[in-house]
């Protein structure tokens, strides 16, 4: 779903808030592909950035320039 165009914006929300970190990585990510992002999403990626997961800031720190 993520490569064939935007997620609609509860899926998308869902994960970014999934307990796996490895579904909020790819929530990031896919914010990230997708350039243009619902705004209700952006503080919740922004409060990411401080994830304990590594791979989720990583896809935050990547992410960042992008949207």
């Amino acid at each position: 779903m993520i490569s064939s165009g935007p997620l609609p914006v509860d899926l998308h929300a869902r994960l970014l808030t999934a307990e796996h970190s490895t579904f909020r990585a790819w929530g990031v990510r896919a914010a990230g592909n997708m350039e243009r992002i619902d705004a209700s999403l952006h503080p919740m990626i922004a409060a990411m950035a401080a994830d304990p997961a590594t791979e989720v800031r990583l896809q935050v720190a990547i992410a960042v320039a992008k949207i």
